[in-house]
C-alpha cells in the first residue's frame, strides 16, 4: 500500500521559514541585550525545526531522523532551557566546581542549536524533495519477511553467543571479571586504552538483529523466546552491574528497529509512547544516581541496607532534571569550547574540518593503525578538564563525551555557519539510509536498525568514533546476512524470490 505524502511543499516551507524569522529575530534581541527574548527565540527555533522533521518522517519514532533531533534537544535545549528558567539543582561538587567556573552563553548556544537543526531538518527535506524519491511501499506482506526464519534466527543467535564470550574476555584486559568490581571510572578507562580490543559489541548487536528478525517471522516462536530472552537478560544484567545506560538504550533501539523496521511497521509518536519514553528517562536518571553503589555491593564492603538508607537520604528531584544526567557532559565541552580560550588553544582551533576527515583513518582499529592515533577532541577535553580541574579527585580522566555543536566550533569557527556542513549532511544521508530500509527491508533494514543507536551517540561523542561504530556495526550485519545466504543457498527456492 503507498503511503500518503509526507508534508506538503507549502507547508515545509512555512515551518523552516517560521524557523528562520524565530532565528533572525533572536539574534536582534541579542544585539539588542535582552537575554531572555534571544535565548527564548533560539530554543522556539530549535522546537520548530523538531516539529518540521517529526512531520517529514510522520511521527515516526523509530526514524534516525526524529531520534537525532529529539536527542539534540534533549542535549542541547534542555540545560538551557533549564538555566533561562533559573533552575539550579546541584550539579555535584566536582561538575558544579567545573561549570561554575564559566558563564554560561545561553543566546549562543540556543542560536547555534536553532541553525544546527534547521540545517539538519533542511538536508532531510532537501532527499525527499529530489524527484526520483518515491513513497514508501510496503514490500512484504504478514509472513514474508523472511525466506527462512531459522537461518536468521541462528546466526543470529550464534553471532550474539559469540560476541558475549568476546566481551567477557575482553574483560581479561582489565583485570578479569575481577575488572566488574573495581571503580567504573578505572574500568572504562582501562578498557578505552587497551590496544586490540575485540570486535564484541558489534557481533551482540548485529547477532541481535538478526535473531529478533528471524523468531518474530518464524516458528517455535515460545522456545525460541525463550532462549533469546534469556540470553537478553543475561545481556542486560551484565551491562546494569557495569553501570552501562549506553548499551542498553543500544539495546532498546535495535531490538525495537529490528522488530518493526523489518516488517515495513512504523512506531508512531502517541501519549503513551511519550509516557513509555517519559518513564525510560526516568529511571536512567535514577540509575544514574545509584549505579556507583553497584561496585561496593558486590565487593562486600556496602550492604544492602546500608544501600537503600543512602538512596532515601540522597534521592531527589534535582537527580531527573537534565543538568544533572547525562546531557550535562557534553553541554560542558560546548560551554568550555565557547568560552574557555585555554581549551580553544590547546586543541589548536579551528581545525577546518580534520577532526571530520580523521573519521576515515580512524576506522582502523588500534592493533593495525600505524604509529599512535590523532587524539580526538573527547579525548583532549578529559584530559584538559582532568590536568585542571580533577587530578585531586580522580586516578585518570573521567569522560564528558563531546557535543556535535561543540566539534563544529572547533572546526570552523564561531560563526552562524559552523554546523551547517555537518548537519545539512547528516539530514541528507539519513533521509537515504530511510529510503534504502523502506524499500529493502532485507538487508537495509537491518543495516538501518544497526544505525539506530548512532542517533544517540552522535549528541554526546565525537564523529569519528560514531562513524567508526556505525560502519563496524553495519559491516558485521551485512557479513552475518551474508552468512545466512550461504546457508540458504543449498536450498531449492522458489521461483521469483527476492535475494537478501
Amino acid at each position: 500500500m503507498i503511503s500518503k505524502p509526507r508534508l506538503s511543499t507549502v507547508s515545509f516551507f512555512i515551518l523552516f521559514l517560521l524557523s528562520l524569522g524565530l532565528l533572525t529575530t533572536s539574534q536582534l534581541a541579542h544585539l539588542l541585550g535582552n537575554r531572555e527574548v534571544a535565548v527564548g527565540l533560539g530554543l522556539g527555533a530549535m522546537g520548530v525545526a523538531w516539529v518540521l522533521i517529526v512531520r517529514l518522517e510522520k511521527a515516526n519514532l523509530l526514524s534516525w531522523p526524529v531520534l537525532f533531533a529529539t536527542f539534540f534537544v534533549a542535549y542541547v535545549g534542555s540545560p538551557t532551557l533549564e538555566a533561562l528558567l533559573g533552575v539550579s539543582p546541584s550539579h555535584g561538587e566536582i561538575l558544579g566546581m567545573i561549570i561554575q567556573s564559566q558563564e554560561l552563553p545561553l543566546e549562543e548556544i540556543a542560536f547555534l542549536g536553532g541553525v544546527s537543526l534547521v540545517a539538519f531538518a533542511f538536508g532531510l527535506g532537501s532527499w525527499y524533495a529530489l524527484p526520483f524519491i518515491k513513497p514508501r511501499v510496503k514490500l512484504f506482506a504478514k509472513g514474508e519477511y523472511v525466506r527462512e526464519a531459522s537461518s536468521f534466527y541462528w546466526v543470529g543467535v550464534g553471532a550474539l553467543l559469540l560476541g558475549l564470550a568476546l566481551m567477557l574476555y575482553d574483560m581479561t584486559r582489565v583485570g578479569g571479571l575481577q575488572g566488574l568490581l573495581t571503580p567504573r571510572v578505572e574500568r572504562l578507562y582501562g578498557l578505552a586504552t587497551t590496544r586490540g580490543s575485540l570486535p564484541a559489541a558489534p557481533l551482540v548487536f548485529a547477532g541481535m538483529a538478526l535473531a529478533i528478525v528471524g523468531w518474530s517471522s518464524g516458528r517455535h516462536r515460545f522456545i525460541r523466546g525463550l532462549l533469546l530472552g534469556l540470553l537478553l537478560f543475561g545481556w542486560v544484567a551484565y551491562l546494569l552491574i557495569q553501570g552501562d545506560r549506553r548499551f542498553i538504550l543500544y539495546t532498546l533501539l535495535v531490538a525495537l528497529g529490528s522488530f518493526f523496521i523489518v516488517r515495513g511497521a512504523t512506531l508512531r509518536l502517541s501519549w503513551s509512547a511519550f509516557l513509555a519514553f517519559f518513564g525510560l528517562y526516568i529511571l536512567s536518571s535514577f540509575f544514574g544516581g545509584i549505579r556507583w553503589l553497584f561496585t561496593p555491593l558486590l565487593q562486600g564492603s556496602l550492604s544492602l541496607g546500608e544501600a537503600f538508607a543512602w538512596v532515601s537520604e540522597n534521592v531527589s528531584w534535582s537527580w531527573f532534571t537534565p543538568s544533572s544526567t547525562e546531557f550535562m557532559g557534553p553541554y560542558t565541552t560546548l560551554v568550555f569550547t565557547l568560552t574557555d580560550p585555554a581549551w580553544w588553544s590547546t586543541t589548536q582551533a579551528p581545525l577546518g574540518g580534520y577532526s571530520y576527515l580523521f573519521s576515515l583513518p580512524n576506522l582502523l582499529p588500534r592493533s593495525l593503525y600505524p604509529g599512535d592515533k590523532w587524539q580526538t577532541l573527547g579525548f583532549q577535553f578529559s584530559d584538559y578538564i582532568y590536568t585542571n580541574y580533577l587530578a585531586p579527585y580522580f586516578g585518570a580522566p573521567v569522560g564528558f563525551g563531546l557535543s556535535p555543536l561543540a566539534e563544529a566550533v572547533l572546526n570552523f569557527g564561531r560563526g552562524f555557519w559552523a554546523p551547517l556542513p555537518l548537519f545539512f549532511i547528516l539530514g541528507w544521508v539519513s533521509g537515504c539510509l530511510g529510503s534504502c530500509a523502506s524499500r529493502r527491508p532485507l538487508p537495509w533494514g537491518i543495516v538501518y536498525a544497526l544505525l539506530l543507536p548512532q542517533a544517540f551517540n552522535l549528541n554526546r561523542i565525537d564523529l569519528a568514533w560514531s562513524f567508526q561504530e556505525a560502519v563496524y556495526y553495519a559491516i558485521t550485519g551485512l557479513v552475518l546476512l551474508a552468512g545466512v545466504r550461504l546457508l540458504l543457498k543449498p536450498r531449492s527456492l522458489k521461483e521469483g524470490e527476492r535475494g537478501l
